[in-house]
């Protein structure tokens, strides 16, 4: 019996600010791990000890790089000239960078198989609308995501946008997986806390992508309707400026003792504000995936989520609304979850087993599969 293919992760970085990859791409590893697949993680920042917890046995080798974001890092490719007899297949996690164009140069030269995960970075409205992007995305990434080994996307709307910007590679469908938040599942026990708290979250970064000042006002014509509610916004604060302008509309609404910025959270800080929480709102112009949608969802808590998210047939499970980034249709939604959907068991058990498809090792194996071709 062949073995597994060893996989080199061509990583941004794996710090809690950078979001949802932070969590998917260790937790991918670990469960290659787990099927006897050696994974080492390149990463292009500074040694962090922000990172989830990675197998033991993984290398991880932090690169240095230049440029801020456009991340010009040569270090990047003579690690993986000095280490290229530890893996077989290389696997690029982002893409708005000079990262995969050199992991790109690497495979070329080095005849070196690679794959690319998308990670909802490679959608057709967002790069034809941005001169920059549309530019750099002719020029470089459309070479590398033709000449991949394959595709890996986590959704729907990936494949159609992908299809639209003539991208004509394998494409493997294979969701993330969802990690099991809540080790208590008493019902009860919850809902008496989120009856207490009358919590709403939003976790994600804290950017202009994420229609933060969509939520805000779709809380502010929400709390006209129902008092006592508070809004929780837990995610890194990214964008500076924006930030500043989401301050002086709090301002301007006179809801500062109803809106709390909380900064990014982890671990059980985290969790906490899962299980104080009695729901979930999300005006995001798009989500990929949707983690932190995934992780509410696991946590029994019935959601708004956008329209353009894998998470549309929430209304099936009738957890749930999906919403164009729009403060008025929101708002009737949250109004219509507080009067409906909170202190319902079957709305908690409803919620929790959209998720149960959704594993780690699930994607493991499917993507173990198509490395080992």
């Amino acid at each position: 019996m062949k073995a597994n293919k060893r996989i080199a992760f061509i990583c941004e970085g794996l710090s809690y600010e950078y979001g949802g990859q932070a969590i998917s791409i260790p937790s991918l590893g670990n469960a290659l791990e787990k099927n006897t697949t050696k994974v080492s993680y390149f990463v292009t920042e500074n040694k962090t000890s922000r990172i989830l917890p990675i197998n033991k046995s993984s290398k991880i080798i932090f690169c240095r790089s230049y440029g801020g974001k456009i991340k010009l890092s040569p270090s990047l490719l003579f690690s993986l000239i000095k280490y290229r007899k530890y893996f077989d297949v290389i696997h690029i996690n982002n893409l708005w960078n000079f990262v995969p164009c050199i992991a790109f140069i690497f495979s070329i030269v080095f005849k070196k198989p690679y794959v690319v995960s998308t990670r909802g970075m490679a959608m057709e409205d967002v790069i034809n609308s941005n001169k920059k992007k549309y530019i750099f995305f002719s020029l470089f990434l459309k070479v590398i995501l033709n000449k991949a080994k394959f595709i890996h996307i986590t959704s729907q709307d990936e494949e159609d946008s992908l299809k639209k910007l003539y991208i004509k590679n394998k494409l493997i469908f294979a969701p993330n997986g969802v990690n099991d938040l809540l080790k208590n599942d008493d019902f009860s026990e919850l809902n008496k806390l989120r009856n207490k708290s009358k919590q709403i979250l939003f976790v994600g970064k804290v950017c202009s992508h994420k229609n933060i000042d969509v939520l805000i006002k779709a809380f502010d014509l929400f709390s006209k309707h129902k008092q006592g509610w508070k809004l929780s916004i837990v995610g890194n604060l990214e964008d500076k400026s924006y930030l500043e302008n989401i301050k002086q509309l709090i301002t301007d609404k006179n809801i500062e003792d109803m809106i709390f910025l909380k900064g990014f959270k982890t671990g059980i800080d985290l969790i906490n504000e899962y299980k104080k929480s009695s729901f979930f709102v999300s005006a995001s112009q798009s989500e990929n995936f949707g983690l932190s949608i995934a992780e509410a969802l696991n946590s029994g808590l019935p959601c708004i989520v956008p329209q353009k998210s894998p998470w549309k047939n929430l209304s099936t499970y009738n957890c749930g609304f999906s919403s164009k980034p729009d403060e008025i249709e929101i708002s009737k939604f949250m109004i219509k979850i507080s009067e409906d959907y909170i202190n319902n068991k079957r709305v908690f058990f409803a919620a929790k087993k959209m998720t149960k498809a959704y594993s780690w090792y699930s994607q493991a194996k499917l993507l173990m599969h198509e490395y080992n071709k």
